[in-house]
């Protein structure tokens, strides 16, 4: 007998799905939601079930999963303040007469988790400051949110958004070509909702043209960000603290690929690299080496506007707009389709501009060859310049930056630093160029 009626319960809550499932899937607003709930909560009673609150958890869950696929969405559209306190209301009615006890913890407790499993962030609105960027201009992002329960992040293509009065606010690097703007909410419950309704075109950016060297150069807008790493970024050293916000307030020209063999000895007149290559990266050479040439390349043009970029400068446009570990996102298993690294280098180098660029267009900027920038290093940004200009003062080592290809991907972050000394040469170790504006 018992055996027939724990069938016949069982039978019963099928129904139960099937029914719902139905009314929800035609009815997927507030009032289905409020029916949906009620025959729940009804038929628990019907059938006594003990385990109360985990069986209203389960059941809900599936309904919720068999609407979702079939109607391939994953958020309510309906007044949330209404439907949380009806629903609510509903809870604490049944509850007391279902255990015939005073209202306790545990009724907010069924209250919390039936609201949890219903409900997601609701995404109301998307606005870009602009759908037609050139390639590594900076988007500002806005995006309207609402929840019932608190929202606890916002994220747009990997980049955290700010609250900033009733919106989350952020900004992205347009990257060549059409793309999605995928915003990802997240309440404190841990419910998700994604968005990815609004997308933005952005033609190539145009080059800054040649020198009489052949060093290709690419236009660097003027800007902020925030320079250094947070303490939970993976792989992190003590060194890229504290981040700073840094304002580079006037546009440079960077060269567009690490400087080669070939253009080195058309300044210089000698070829010191190790591995050998007209279009490989100039390697071995010194800080002081590449003043000598900065010097050289400045007469041979007769101007003033070649140098080492800051360090500032280069962090700037390494990021290209981003805020992630890498230009690319923080996942460095695509490490391997934008730079050369000691998993994919064979310990050598390679011709420059062989593997993607980043949102601005320079290639090699992470991996490679370690480049050489203009500022003494100092072992934190304590007292660091915030306008972009190079930090000097007191130090006897100069800053490298990108990482290069016999070393690791933890050291190809945009925030990584190294040091050496300024007549240090090594395989590993070449430069790139600024011409400023």
């Amino acid at each position: 007998m018992d055996n027939n009626n724990n069938l016949l319960h069982e039978l019963f809550l099928i129904v139960i799905i099937l029914i719902d499932t139905f009314l929800l899937y035609h009815y997927y607003d507030e009032f289905g939601i409020i029916i949906i709930i009620s025959t729940v909560i009804i038929g628990l009673i019907v059938i006594k079930r003990k385990d109360f609150i985990k069986v209203v958890n389960d059941l809900l869950l599936k309904i919720k999963r068999i609407v979702e696929k079939l109607k391939g969405i994953s958020q309510t559209k309906i007044p949330i303040w209404a439907t949380t306190l009806i629903v609510f209301v509903v809870l604490v009615l049944v509850y007391i007469v279902y255990s015939r006890q005073p209202i306790a913890s545990e009724t907010f407790k069924i209250a919390l988790m039936a609201l949890s499993i219903i409900f997601h962030p609701v995404i109301n609105s998307i606005a870009l400051s602009s759908t037609t960027p050139n390639t590594g201009d900076a988007i500002t992002v806005a995006v309207d949110v609402t929840d019932y329960a608190s929202i606890s992040s916002v994220t747009a293509n990997g980049v955290v958004l700010a609250p900033n009065g009733s919106l989350w606010v952020g900004t992205i690097a347009a990257v060549k070509g059409t793309h999605t703007v995928d915003i990802i909410a997240t309440d404190t419950l841990g419910q998700t909702t994604t968005d990815s309704s609004q997308s933005y075109t952005a033609p190539p950016r145009p080059s800054a043209g040649k020198n009489s060297v052949g060093i290709e150069f690419v236009h660097i807008p003027a800007g902020e960000f925030d320079m250094g790493s947070l303490q939970r970024e993976a792989g992190r050293d003590e060194d890229e603290g504290q981040v700073h916000r840094v304002k580079i307030a006037n546009a440079f020209n960077m060269s567009k690929y690490e400087i080669t063999q070939k253009q080195w000895r058309d300044v210089m007149g000698t070829n010191p690299s190790y591995f050998k290559g007209d279009n490989l990266p100039v390697e071995q050479v010194s800080w002081n080496e590449v003043q000598e040439f900065i010097s050289r390349l400045n007469q041979i043009e007769g101007i003033n506007k070649y140098r080492l970029p800051s360090e500032a400068e280069w962090e700037y446009a390494a990021r290209a707009g981003t805020y992630t570990r890498y230009y690319f996102g923080d996942n460095a298993s695509k490490l391997g389709d934008y730079e050369w690294f000691i998993e994919n280098s064979g310990i050598k180098t390679h011709e420059v501009g062989q593997k993607n660029h980043n949102p601005w267009g320079l290639y090699d900027m992470c991996g490679s060859v370690w480049e050489w920038v203009r500022d003494v290093y100092h072992d934190s940004y304590n007292g660091a310049p915030t306008d972009g200009s190079a930090w000097e003062g007191n130090g006897t080592h100069r800053v490298t930056r990108g990482g290069s290809f016999d070393y690791a991907a933890v050291h190809l972050r945009a925030a990584n630093r190294n040091d050496r000394d300024p007549g240090y040469r090594h395989i590993n170790t070449g430069f790139r160029l600024v011409m400023d504006s």
